[in-house]
């Protein structure tokens, strides 16, 4: 009885990690993809080239965010795609249709935020007029983007809070951490900069990676 219980948890272990393995494979063709035609539009090298480090760090980030985005609406559009996460593997489709509104919310969510970062990467390359017009559209958006994610915590379940929790956690100590010996170092002289858009982008990095690790130590993808 024991080694069938062994034997089946081996097998479920090995389609999970199948199925990792093929999730990555996928995101990571469509990343290259979408990156293709976005090279095609506009000329990426060149664009890079006019942008310091953390602008640069800050376009990576709004075209993860972006990606991330499609592939969350692509999933609320196809129950067979959103069974793809093993959590959510037997959903019927009375649960896809309870689960769809969030899922696209979410797409939205991470859109807006994707913008916000868009914008603060090519704030210093626009005009003083374009300037304004920046500023009053990361305003609005990080409000519209706090408005959705606060709408979306009240339909996440258990799981899904606990992991938003911990995450926040963990980036905001990490975070306290990194900005206060960061701040030390500027007004103790130290050869480094305090760019606003660098504290930007590494909290922003902190926090994803936060969640990327709690969301695989929980089992979510």
């Amino acid at each position: 009885m024991m080694a069938g219980n062994e034997e089946r948890a081996d097998i479920g272990e090995g389609r999970s990690t199948k199925k990792f393995v093929i999730q990555m494979v996928g995101g990571g063709l469509f990343g290259f993809l979408f990156m293709t035609g976005f090279d095609y539009f506009i000329d990426l090298h060149a664009l890079f080239d006019k942008m310091s480090g953390p602008e640069i760090i800050a376009f990576t980030f709004a075209t993860i965010y972006s990606l991330i985005a499609l592939i969350v609406l692509a999933m609320s559009a196809s129950r067979t795609l959103f069974m793809t996460n093993h959590r959510h593997e037997g959903t019927s489709e009375v649960e896809f249709s309870e689960v769809k509104p969030m899922l696209r919310w979410s797409s939205v969510c991470l859109l807006i935020y994707a913008a916000a970062l868009l914008l603060l990467a090519l704030a210093s390359q626009a005009t003083d007029s374009q300037k304004i017009l920046i500023f009053w559209g990361v305003a609005i958006a990080m409000l519209a983007q706090t408005a959705i994610s606060a709408y979306l915590w009240k339909r996440y379940d258990e799981l899904y809070r606990g992991v938003t929790r911990e995450s926040c956690a963990t980036a905001f100590v990490i975070s306290e951490v990194l900005l206060f010996i960061w701040v030390a170092a500027t007004l103790c002289g130290l050869p480094v900069t305090f760019d606003p858009l660098a504290v930007v982008v590494t909290i922003t990095g902190v926090y994803w990676a936060s969640s990327m690790w709690y969301i695989t130590k929980r089992g979510m993808v």
